[in-house]
């Protein structure tokens, strides 16, 4: 009988703004620039992309928090696995007022795949 072992890792990362983004434009990168906790020192605070360390199923959880003092508005953002979306997220708010949306996604992953969250569409 053979034995196979199993690779885990376990990679955790929390990052947020450390400024306001205002008004991002059609595919703008998010880069969430203060890191507060990265386990395993995938997650970029420069690019905003979570490297992936190895082949696996990977859980993100997910927030937007957006403000509006104008007029309203309405942006979808993408979470990006390479170039390919794997889900969207979508924010409406309305003048004077603060609105959040959470997400999540479960994907397959290879090791070096990269992930990151975008503005989809320029914001109305």
């Amino acid at each position: 009988m053979s034995e196979r072992r199993l690779q885990v890792a376990s990679g955790t990362f929390y990052a947020y703004f450390s400024h306001h983004e205002l008004a991002p434009g059609q595919h703008h990168t998010l880069i969430f620039d203060t890191v507060k906790t990265n386990t395993d020192g995938a997650y970029s605070g420069s690019t905003g992309a979570y490297t992936f360390p190895l082949d696996g199923v990977y859980g993100f959880i997910y927030s937007i928090s957006m403000g509006c003092h104008t007029a309203e508005a309405k942006v979808p953002f993408e979470i990006m696995r390479n170039n390919d979306a794997e889900g969207v997220l979508f924010i409406e708010v309305h003048c004077n007022e603060q609105n959040t949306v959470t997400g999540n996604v479960i994907i397959h992953a290879v090791q070096g795949d990269f992930f990151y969250k975008n503005s989809y569409i320029t914001p109305s």
